[in-house]
């Protein structure tokens, strides 16, 4: 079902029950850290769970078996960092696992839950800064302090170490969370953007942005503003949080900061909404926090007496593993982080094994629920929603010796990511070599929906739709500029309702496959490529706005936007395509290394352009209901390509019922006569698993 997908356990908790273990220790909320962990006396944290595993395996070393810990059902507050070592981990076949009880909901909470009574009428003061007459009746107030929040600092700052490319100002701020919902910092306009004003940068140092006159005058007395948008570049965002000064005579925001205006020039087209603003509190769902005052000013969305609020609170990042290996977490709901969920310190990148995720659910986060490097990382079954940022990034594999990771994304819900840090946070992305990304459904998302940095890996049977609902120059499946992220394939995926391009191989990446892969109501191309030696096979185009289903550019092309990185021999491309073993047997028939096969022989190198979209395969590809239905061909012409039988089609060719979105084709299909060697693709598998 469309947006009502199901893991295998979208609650937590559920089957959890592995083959039994050498230990058992026990956790409940009614415990204490000080007890053995038996089931008559449990322990009562998971940093008392983890202290207790570290010492027994001191004493005890390693059982038969591994080590289980087993959460009672209940809710279990997070206030503190834990650091994962070798002396915590399992080995492969005796695990170090965390599991909630069978059929328990067990969560792990990083904020403070407020009881809703610490509400109480807003006063006369801060109503008269209201002008909103339903928020002045219905507001309230709570002190933060008194409810029980231990971390009002919120200027720890955040560095997105997942996508430098990005220049985006982040921060670990606390928010609200109503019934796992997240709720609005007060802003302007309520919903969607302002597209009014100019922005533009002066003396490279400070940025400025012009605003109406009455918002000028209004906000003059707001002392931390914020910012959120798209100030120039279509697929990049700002939210700039620290800085923001008003001046007022000339009706101008004014903030420091890189910002793409600053690196590509003015620009009068940005889209952008301030936040922060006690002033603009105005519609139900909205909440101010006065940092000086410790207060928090919030109007609801009708009674709030059965209401689950919640103020997150642990800035650092929750779970490090800084070498632990072996180690799995099952059935458990981690909400409420203002950092990352799971992460590595950074002296101990790619030296994490084997660590699990299984049945779980991550909502509420603030930024990523993985954010991580190692081998054999395997997230399985697990929902994520209401995520700040990305919600899987993994670094993994080796590229010199093209060693691939062995990373497993399967049969995970994604939605509602991306939802305060826009660009750049895909719901998956994997950097490095030897990924598999299958059977997952993902959707409702400003940008991407999948990432991909990283050489041999699968992207198969996921099923993407609803993204890229605010960008431009995206894709729902997006890699780019690099020659050794080659030996992809990419097969049986179906994406639908795309506000841009589907597949997007980005600036002259190449050796990548697609095959077998449905693309339906795509507002953009379907697929885009500009590199040398992918092969786009089979594949069915459905509703295509753009007048070019496939297209084969050449914008590397000498003069060309990103010839720069193809120049031989100071390119970046060059320099990372020298990064491997690229005189290997296998990347001398994955990439397009030709060119280094040439410098080795001492030949021309004139032979083939760098640039050039050359030893290109599109074959049998079908499109179908294109809006430029005047257009001949399927792909756009190129050189030293082999394209043949891809075909248009005005009128239905023989879908099982394409006007109910079921493109499988029949057996009397008259695609099968026009193109004999077509292969039905069997979409009855994609998505997730309901197991």
């Amino acid at each position: 079902g469309e947006g009502t997908g199901e893991t295998g356990n979208p609650e937590g908790g559920g089957d959890n029950v592995p083959a039994a273990a050498g230990k058992v220790f026990y956790v409940s909320s009614d415990g204490s850290d000080d007890d053995p962990g038996t089931e008559e006396k449990p322990l009562a944290s998971f940093a008392g769970a983890v202290k207790a595993v570290r010492e027994y395996k001191a004493e005890n070393g390693l059982p038969e078996g591994g080590i289980e810990v087993v959460f009672a059902a209940g809710r279990y507050m997070f206030d503190s960092q834990i650091v994962f070592t070798q002396e915590d981990s399992g080995e492969e076949d005796r695990p170090v696992i965390y599991r909630a009880a069978e059929g328990a909901e067990v969560t792990v909470d990083g904020g403070v839950l407020i009881d809703p009574s610490a509400f109480v009428p807003a006063s006369d003061e801060v109503k008269a800064k209201i002008s909103d007459e339903g928020a002045k009746s219905m507001l309230l107030e709570a002190d933060l302090a008194k409810a029980g929040c231990y971390d009002l600092d919120d200027s720890k700052e955040y560095v997105n170490r997942s996508n430098a490319m990005y220049y985006t100002t982040n921060g670990y701020r606390q928010e609200l969370y109503v019934d796992n919902e997240r709720q609005r910092s007060a802003r302007w306009p309520n919903t969607g953007y302002e597209t009014g004003g100019s922005m533009r940068c002066a003396d490279n140092e400070i940025s400025e942005l012009t605003i109406p006159g009455e918002k000028a005058a209004l906000w003059a007395g707001e002392p931390h503003l914020r910012l959120a948008g798209y100030p120039y570049i279509e697929w990049s965002a700002n939210n700039i949080q620290d800085g923001i000064a008003i001046d007022t005579d000339r009706s101008v925001l004014t903030f420091p900061g890189v910002n793409y205006f600053q690196l590509f020039g003015n620009n009068d087209k940005n889209r952008y909404y301030i936040y922060n603003a006690l002033c603009e509190l105005d519609s139900p769902g909205e909440y101010y926090w006065d940092v000086e005052a410790g207060k928090l000013y919030y109007y609801p969305d009708g009674d709030i007496k059965d209401k689950k609020i919640v103020f997150s609170q642990l800035a650092d990042e929750w779970f490090v593993f800084g070498g632990g290996s072996d180690i799995g977490f099952e059935g458990l709901i981690f909400e409420n982080a203002r950092s990352t969920v799971f992460s590595n310190s950074e002296d101990m990148k790619n030296v994490t094994h084997r660590i699990t995720a299984k049945n779980c659910v991550f909502r509420d986060l603030g930024t990523y629920a993985f954010l991580m490097s190692g081998y054999g990382i395997t997230v399985e079954n697990c929902d994520f929603y209401n995520i700040g940022a990305g919600c899987i990034d993994i670094e993994s594999g080796e590229a010199a010796g093209y060693i691939g990771g062995g990373n497993v994304i399967y049969n995970c819900l994604f939605h509602d990511w991306s939802q305060t840090y826009f660009t750049g946070t895909p719901a998956v992305s994997g950097r490095g070599y030897g990924f598999t990304i299958s059977h997952n459904e993902m959707y409702n998302s400003p940008h991407s929906a999948i990432q991909y940095r990283c050489g041999d890996s699968l992207i198969e049977y996921n099923y993407i739709h609803d993204v890229c609902l605010e960008t431009d120059d995206a894709g729902a499946v997006y890699s780019g500029r690099r020659w050794d992220w080659s030996k992809n394939i990419l097969r049986y995926n179906y994406i639908k309702d795309v506000s841009t391009i589907a597949f997007y191989l980005d600036d002259m990446l190449g050796g990548q496959t697609l095959y077998g892969n449905l693309v339906v109501n795509c507002e953009s191309t379907g697929i885009v490529s500009s590199g040398k030696y992918n092969f786009f096979i089979n594949n069915i185009l459905v509703d295509i706005k753009s007048d070019i289903p496939i297209s084969i550019d050449g914008r590397a092309l000498d003069g060309s936007f990103g010839n720069d990185h193809v120049n031989y021999t100071d390119g970046d491309m060059w320099d990372h395509l020298r990064d491997t073993d690229y005189l290997s047997d296998v990347m001398r028939l994955a990439v397009p290394v030709n060119l280094l096969m040439l410098e080795q022989s001492g030949f021309s190198l004139d032979i083939d352009d760098p640039g050039a979209p050359s030893y290109n395969t599109a074959l049998n590809n079908i499109v179908y209901n294109i809006k430029y239905g005047s257009y001949n061909d399927a792909v756009n012409k190129t050189v030293n390509c082999n394209i043949q039988s891809n075909l248009m089609y005005a009128k239905d060719p023989g879908f099982t019922d394409a006007e109910n979105g079921d493109f499988t084709l029949r057996s009397d299909s008259r695609i099968f006569r026009d193109i004999p060697t077509f292969v039905n693709i069997d979409l009855s598998d994609v998505g997730l698993v309901r197991n």
